[in-house]
């Protein structure tokens, strides 16, 4: 079954593309949801919602059997998360540092192990490395997610006074582009999933940024679905 999802009337429903049935499978009486994005198996929702204390969180959703996992649970305001291609982080906005919007990453399990030790890290780029050379064609990874702690596990990527706006995943989940200010203006940058590299600024902000989403639209065509505030 095709199915798409939009919010209504501070409701999530589910619809059938062919029978044109919807199902209502959220409901947040606080205010509403913002959806954000769809997991690659379409099993799975993103989206920011605030709850009774008006604070908004980022929220991960099993359709099937409705279950709702809170993903930044902590009293700052966060929004706008977005899965990596495989599925095993979130990428996401929050004013944690200093009320300044920038962008965190993490993992959606529990870790086994340090990612910052520099073994890990050099096995981690290699599996990474090793995907893109995968078959598109391969079957999306079942999502597992654990958000006992998972606050302790985000790292913020990107710093500073500017903040971040607008944001979009390269189609390998590898680099995020997003919009900001430098000292020369506003422009798009770029920084690794990882927090590595730096942080490269076009300068033709708008024929950049409308190329790079339309090579990200022809390979997640569905993308626009849950990502249409991008």
């Amino acid at each position: 079954m095709s199915i798409r999802c939009y919010v209504a009337a501070n409701r999530i429903f589910v619809a059938d593309v062919e029978t044109g049935a919807s199902t209502e499978i959220a409901h947040n009486q606080a205010g509403g949801c913002q959806l954000t994005d769809f997991s690659a198996d379409g099993k799975w929702l993103v989206y920011t919602r605030r709850g009774e204390d008006l604070n908004s969180e980022v929220y991960l959703f099993e359709i099937e059997p409705r279950r709702e996992l809170n993903l930044t649970d902590n009293p700052f305001s966060d929004m706008r998360g977005i899965l990596t291609p495989d599925g095993k982080q979130l990428v996401f906005v929050s004013d944690r540092d200093n009320g300044i919007s920038h962008l965190f990453v993490v993992p959606l399990a529990r870790l086994a192990e340090d990612p910052e030790d520099p073994v890990v890290k050099e096995r981690l780029k290699k599996a990474r490395s090793a995907k893109k050379e995968a078959s598109a064609a391969s079957q999306p990874e079942a999502i597992v997610a654990d958000a006992a702690g998972i606050d302790r596990r985000a790292q913020q990527l990107t710093r500073g006074e500017n903040g971040v706006g607008s944001y979009f995943l390269s189609a390998d989940g590898s680099t995020i582009y997003f919009i900001s200010t430098d000292e020369r203006g506003r422009g798009m940058f770029s920084i690794g999933i990882d927090g590595q590299g730096p942080q490269a600024r076009h300068r033709r902000l708008r024929d950049r940024y409308r190329q790079l989403w339309a090579d990200q639209r022809r390979q997640h065509p569905d993308a626009g679905l849950a990502r249409g505030d991008l």
